[in-house]
């Protein structure tokens, strides 16, 4: 089996690509006509000089199905270039729209495929080509398409209803030639998404694409393949597992990878170290711990009545102890995990600095506002740890619908596609890196609660960080209180008196003037319509610049400071969100 397709294009091969004239019209309507002028309609349909091509076509000099010597049609050079008014143009003049040609036999369908022009390869569909026609090596245009990783192609003919597990002439599905051939992730995602069996084989050497993505050394297909969690256990004709070959070959990583995978799912013994390290839930436990004994540790270290070296000393050896602690477990999500629990930890030794230390040396109407805020942030906290923030969400059918309606609309979309979820975004929607989800009125990932700020959970937010704000307030009152009533010299040396306490006046004086800052600009974006991804990504987004001028930004959105401000406070998550204007095809 030819497992490396043909790499040169058919028009590469073709004689209407060299300097020759060998042209000839066998098979296809014939005129009186020269070849240098099929020559001329080739170069119109080439480069979408839509006037000299229907000039030619409309007296009759040249046939909407001429074919050159490799019995390559006018339709194919529009297509390989992406020429969609001359394309459609052939199509109204009722071209062949499944001519075969070129050296791999192929259709238009399959030169556009190849190429990524999803627009040509619609309105190819639209007008009768056959997906299911197969080149000299027995590829459809989904074959194709995914081997050249032209990601909307093949959403498109999916959408189309064209089967995620079409075989090729040997079994090979489109699932196998991503692993084997792509370096990029959308298509397999993609794939996988849409339903595709990854656990099939090829009918030559019984290989799965994990196989597949094995034998070629391809360790970006690899891990998304262990992402899914496949079968590991699949053995192909030779009796080997994916393990088996990358111990054959000697792939390191390979193998690093399939042996923690294995050992995941039960199939290899683990030590107890691998144990403790390949266990993602206990590794989150651990780092989401580590900002406790931290805090903990570094307070009594301070606190102690011991020379200010030796303190010094302590802190060091606590601050590496954690370093290494960190290092030594660290998996992929724990920089997600370690920020929560940083965030977590302050909130409680703060409560319980205010029972032990400032409870009794504040006023009752002090003490009251702390309960009262002792309910809302942990409430607020709850909420926005858990709540969706307004993820994008759509049915396969749905999916398809959106796909086949993007590139089958007369004009280009407005509106980006999220080559991850598989839907059309509406304006202000950004796809996140950390949640991997489209999440509408995108404002920013935050990593103390770790979840995005969007549509439905900015007001709440927003809530969030006023009561931290007035709980801050009323800690550093209360610590000012108690430095009166129990430090002597009050207060030229008040901070000498306890060093837990001037600890944690400093990280609360730190996280305080954070507080305000991100307040203060968070109200600053609502009152000028525009959330934190905008304002960061302003420079960006032409429909921010004003007269073209990327040095002057304003939110195409806002109707006023104040009726912006009235808005946010009043429609909160109620709004659909889905105020759709003139806007640039770009990441919105």
């Amino acid at each position: 089996m030819n497992l490396q397709p043909n790499t040169d294009d058919d028009c590469e091969n073709s004689s209407f690509a060299s300097s020759s004239t060998s042209l000839s019209t066998e098979g296809a309507p014939k005129f009186n006509s020269s070849p240098e002028i099929l020559m001329d309609a080739r170069q119109a349909a080439q480069y979408g000089n839509l006037d000299r091509l229907r000039y030619l076509l409309d007296s009759g000099e040249a046939s909407p199905s001429a074919v050159d010597a490799d019995d390559c049609s006018l339709l194919h050079w529009t297509a390989i270039n992406n020429r969609y008014d001359a394309a459609k143009l052939l199509i109204e003049r009722r071209c062949e729209v499944n001519a075969i040609g070129g050296v791999l036999a192929s259709t238009p369908l399959h030169w556009a495929a190849r190429h990524g022009h999803a627009r040509i390869v619609a309105l190819l569909i639209q007008n009768g080509a056959n997906p299911d026609l197969r080149d000299v090596e027995g590829f459809t245009a989904l074959h194709v398409a995914v081997q050249f990783a032209c990601t909307p192609v093949v959403a498109y003919l999916l959408a189309k209803g064209q089967s995620p597990d079409t075989p090729d002439e040997t079994q090979m599905t489109p699932a196998m030639w991503a692993a084997f051939k792509v370096y990029n992730t959308d298509p397999l995602h993609m794939l996988a998404t849409m339903g595709a069996d990854l656990s099939r084989k090829d009918a030559n050497y019984g290989n799965t694409a994990l196989h597949w993505a094995v034998v070629q050394g391809n360790h970006v297909a690899l891990k998304v393949l262990l992402d899914l969690n496949v079968d590991l256990t699949i053995s192909n004709k030779e009796k080997e597992t994916p393990l088996d070959i990358a111990r054959r070959t000697g792939d390191s990583y390979a193998i690093r990878q399939l042996e923690i995978a294995s050992r995941k799912n039960g199939l290899l013994a683990s030590t107890w170290a691998q144990k403790i390290k390949e266990d993602d839930k206990l590794v989150d436990r651990i780092i989401f711990s580590l900002p406790f004994t931290f805090f903990l540790l570094t307070s009594v270290a301070l606190n102690v009545s011991i020379p200010v070296v030796i303190k010094a000393s302590l802190f060091i050896i606590i601050c590496f102890l954690h370093y290494w602690s960190y290092i030594l477990v660290a998996n992929k999500n724990s920089l997600l995990v370690l920020p929560m629990g940083a965030a977590l930890a302050l909130k409680l030794i703060t409560i319980v600095n205010w029972f032990f230390l400032y409870d009794s040396h504040t006023p009752f109407i002090l003490r009251t506002a702390f309960f009262s805020l002792l309910i809302l942030v942990p409430w607020f906290t709850y909420y926005l740890f858990t709540t969706d923030p307004g993820h994008l969400k759509a049915s396969y059918q749905e999916r398809c619908t959106m796909i086949v309606g993007m590139y089958e609309s007369e004009a280009p979309t407005q509106h980006s596609f999220c080559k991850t979820c598989l839907l059309t975004r509406p304006p202000r929607s950004k796809h996140c890196a950390f949640c991997n989800r489209c999440v509408a009125r995108f404002d920013h990932h935050c990593p103390w609660i770790n979840n995005c700020i969007g549509l439905k959970n900015h007001w709440h937010f927003i809530m969030y960080l006023l009561s931290l704000f007035a709980g801050l307030v009323i800690v550093l009152t209360g610590t000012v209180f108690y430095i009166r009533d129990e430090c002597d010299a009050y207060p030229a040396a008040g901070l000498d008196c306890n060093g837990w306490l001037t600890m944690w006046l400093i990280i609360h004086s730190f996280v305080f003037v954070w507080i305000l800052f991100m307040l203060s600009m968070q109200v600053y974006q609502i009152m000028s319509a525009m959330t934190t991804n905008e304002r960061l990504n302003a420079y960006r987004y032409t429909h921010f610049h004003v007269g073209g001028n990327r040095l002057n930004i304003r939110s195409p959105f806002s109707k006023g400071a104040l009726i912006n401000l009235h808005q946010f406070c009043c429609r909160r998550s109620g709004e659909s969100g889905k105020v759709f204007v003139n806007l640039t095809n770009e990441d919105i």
